[in-house]
Formats: C-alpha cells, structure tokens, sequence
C-alpha cells in the first residue's frame, strides 16, 4: 500500500484471487543494492569480506563517547578499558574473517582435491601421457594449495595475537580498583 519508494510495501494480486506482497525497488528487486554485487553466488568463490577502514567504523566512535560520558577523560586506567573493548571490537571483526577465509579455503581445497585426483587418473594406467602437462598442472595445483595455506595461517597468527593482547589488557583492567 506504500508509494512505490525505496523499501515501500505493495500488495499485488494473485491468480487465485489473494494478493502477495511487493517490496518497491529494495534490495531484493535491485541487483545494484544487493549485498552480493547482483550477480548471485552461483560459479563464484566467496570472497572473505574485508573490514571497513577503521575511520569508517561507528563502534570506535561509540566506545570513545561512552569512555568520555564516564569518567574524565585521560587517566592511564580509562585508557586501557578503552583498549581492552576496542581490542574486543576487535576480536568479533577478526575472527569472522578467519571463519570466512577458513571456510573458503575448505571450498577451493575440496575442488584442488578433485581437480588433483582426476589428473592422477589420467595419467595412470596410460602409456601415452604428456608428462610434462601433468608435472605443470601438478606444480600450480601444489602452489595453490600452499599459498591458501599461508594465508589462512597468517590470519590466524594475528587473531591469536589479538587474544593474546586482550587477555593481557583483561588482566590488567581486573586488578583496576574502579572496575
């Protein structure tokens, strides 16, 4: 019943007599506002998404003005309550990166996989193989599998630091008399 603006809703009318609900031009009817690019996810690989530049994140601006909003505003235990919650921000943000990259990885690993199986069998129980295809095909399959291997591993060496670092910041506030 809405007039056709950007999320208003419209009722249409069925075949059968009822009437279904319309979204007006929101995401789900313009691929330009969808959160995929538009183009669905079929043939494609999930790309980890990436975090917002840190200037761009309102929770920082949030943490900053409930800090300010407590206390006065610069003593060296505000300070470190400050670092632990935007550590803990943190923390969230990273390790949905590290579950995304993971599981991406477990996707094109599984495909690797096939892909190296099936060069295998084309080459065993064949007297006549072009070995040096299958030594280069080998060679890039091999390549990939390690540079997703590196990536996913240096993401998770700076989660751990992140944890590291919050684990010593709670420490640090839990021993504040004030908190």
């Amino acid at each position: 019943e809405g007039r056709g603006g950007l999320g208003a809703e419209s009722k249409s009318p069925t075949r059968d007599g009822g009437s279904e609900s319309k979204m007006g031009r929101g995401a789900d009817h313009d691929p330009r506002l969808r959160r995929d690019g538009g183009g669905g996810r079929e043939g494609r690989r999930q790309q980890p998404q990436q975090p917002p530049p840190p200037a761009a994140r309102p929770q920082d601006d949030a943490v900053a003005l409930l800090h300010k909003s407590l206390g006065s505003g610069g003593t060296a235990n505000e300070e470190t309550v400050a670092e632990l919650h935007k550590t803990v921000d943190q923390i969230f943000e990273e390790e949905e990166q590290l579950l995304n990259l993971h599981m991406s990885t477990i996707q094109e690993s599984a495909e690797l996989l096939t892909e190296e199986g099936k060069l295998l069998q084309s080459v065993q129980g064949q007297e006549d193989y072009e070995i040096d295809a299958y030594a280069s095909r080998l060679e890039d399959i091999l390549g990939r599998k390690a540079e997703l291997i590196d990536e996913l591993s240096e993401k998770l060496r700076k989660f751990r630091r992140s944890l590291a670092k919050e684990e010593l910041l709670s420490r640090q506030v839990s021993n504040m008399p004030a908190y």
